[in-house]
């Protein structure tokens, strides 16, 4: 018999924001991870405490995880997602410092929301001059 996932194995956009769900996830295991195709994910509002795996997922061109209870760092698993243009982690816990790969990630991202979190410190570097932002939120941060 074919599994749920095996069916939407093709599928590029998964939106499942504000639907009132709560998406657990653990270290080896999340849903997505069944769906090698997808480079639109939005999980905004849906009760995350921590980030989903994702370092599979190569084609997420938009990842929307805002509005969530996830705590700790940004991982690294999102520097080596090459082909993010939209990365919004507002409105979550998320502490530490900003790394540096998202800054140098600049010129491929054109837009980095991590407004109203709980990081610390200050931009280490410089963007590179050929940076896309055209969209760079930091506010409610301790930055």
């Amino acid at each position: 018999m074919e599994d749920f996932q095996d069916r939407l194995s093709n599928l590029t956009t998964l939106d499942l924001s504000y639907s009132n769900l709560s998406i657990i996830t653990s270290d080896n295991i999340t849903l997505v991870n069944h769906f090698p195709n997808l480079s639109i994910l939005r999980l905004a509002s849906c009760n995350l405490l921590k980030f989903p795996n994702l370092g599979n997922q190569s084609r997420l061109t938009l990842l929307d995880l805002s509005n969530n209870k996830i705590e700790g760092n940004i991982p690294t698993w999102i520097c080596n997602a090459s082909y993010l243009k939209i990365l919004d982690l507002s409105n979550n816990l998320l502490n530490g410092t900003i790394p540096q790969c998202l800054i140098e990630f600049g010129r491929n991202l054109a837009v980095l929301d991590l407004e109203h979190n709980d990081l610390i410190g200050q931009i280490e570097g410089t963007f590179p001059s050929n940076c896309g932002l055209n969209i760079l939120d930091l506010r409610g941060n301790s930055l």
